[in-house]
């Protein structure tokens, strides 16, 4: 994938909750399942009938998603383990929108 944060902020016309601590940092693979995170995944925490990926934002932190990109706020616990763990949070209007863009975007960049 190869995507650093700002540019799936740029995107996605996201904001940084948590901006990144490295800038060469870049996201690996794009998972929307916190139990399948592999170091270096970006998380896209969709909210589901049944499951809202929100709640497993520190999780997927915790599990080394290098960069997550959610629609709600974060709280401070969710902050501080994104320091710890220099994992950067972007919020969008819409996750599943979001998705379309980043992978827009890597087929731009990845055909140059």
């Amino acid at each position: 994938m190869n995507l650093n944060a700002e540019q799936i902020k740029n995107a996605c016309n996201g904001e940084f909750l948590v901006p990144p601590l490295d800038t060469t940092v870049f996201a690996t693979a794009m998972k929307i399942d916190s139990r399948k995170i592999e170091c270096g995944d970006l998380f896209i925490a969709l909210k589901g009938e049944n499951v809202d990926g929100h709640d497993y934002i520190n999780d997927a932190i915790n599990d080394r998603a290098s960069i997550v990109v959610c629609e709600k706020d974060i709280n401070e616990d969710t902050r501080i383990i994104a320091n710890d763990h220099a994992a950067s949070i972007i919020k969008v209007d819409s996750c599943e929108k979001a998705i379309r863009n980043i992978v827009s975007v890597f087929n731009c960049i990845s055909k140059d």
